[in-house]
C-alpha cells in the first residue's frame, strides 16, 4: 500500500511539470519556424498522451512544416496520418498534394488537390492545382484554376503571374 501511495504522490507531483512541458510543446508545434514546429510536434506524438483529434492537428502541423523544409517523404507520411484521423480536412489534402507536387508526382498531387477542392474550395488549392497543371503542360486546366483562385483573391499576384506566363488574361 505504501508503494501505491508513493507512486500516486510522485505522479501527482509530476503532473504540473508535464502540463507545462505539454503547453510548451503545443506552442512549438504551432510555430511558423519549421524546425521548432517539427520538434514540438514530435514531442507531442512521442508522449503518447494526445487524443485523436489533437493528434490529427499535430500530424498536420508537422507535415506542413516538413513540406516547408522540403522533407516531402516525411510530410506525406505525417499527412497520411492526419487524413486517417480527420478525413475531411481539406488543408491536409492540400499540403500532401504540395508534397507530391514537390516530388514531381503530379497525378497524385492533382488527386489530392481535387479532394481538397471538393471538401472546401479555396484560393490555395485552386492556385496549387493550377501550378501542377501548368507544370504538366495542361494549359487550359491551369488557366481555369488560376482564374478560379482569383475569384477568391482578385489581387493575387501569383495567379495573375501564372496567367501571364500562359498568355491568358484574368
Amino acid at each position: 500500500m505504501r508503494r501505491i501511495l508513493l507512486g500516486l504522490a510522485l505522479t501527482l507531483a509530476t503532473l504540473p511539470a508535464w502540463a507545462q512541458t505539454r503547453d510548451a510543446n503545443v506552442a512549438q508545434c504551432q510555430s511558423d519556424d519549421p524546425d521548432i514546429s517539427i520538434a514540438g510536434c514530435t514531442a507531442l506524438i512521442q508522449s503518447g498522451r494526445e487524443p485523436p483529434a489533437v493528434l490529427a492537428a499535430v500530424y498536420y502541423n508537422r507535415g506542413r512544416a516538413e513540406v516547408a523544409k522540403g522533407l516531402n517523404d516525411q510530410a506525406i507520411t505525417d499527412l497520411n496520418d492526419a487524413i486517417a484521423l480527420t478525413p475531411n480536412d481539406n488543408e491536409a489534402y492540400d499540403n500532401r498534394a504540395n508534397a507530391y507536387l514537390n516530388k514531381g508526382l503530379y497525378d497524385q498531387a492533382i488527386v489530392d488537390f481535387n479532394k481538397a477542392i471538393e471538401l472546401k474550395p479555396d484560393w490555395d488549392a485552386h492556385y496549387n492545382r493550377g501550378r501542377a497543371y501548368e507544370t504538366m503542360g495542361q494549359r487550359d486546366q491551369a488557366i481555369a484554376d488560376y482564374r478560379a483562385a482569383l475569384k477568391f483573391d482578385p489581387n493575387d499576384d501569383n495567379s495573375q503571374q501564372g496567367l501571364k506566363r500562359l498568355g491568358a488574361t484574368p
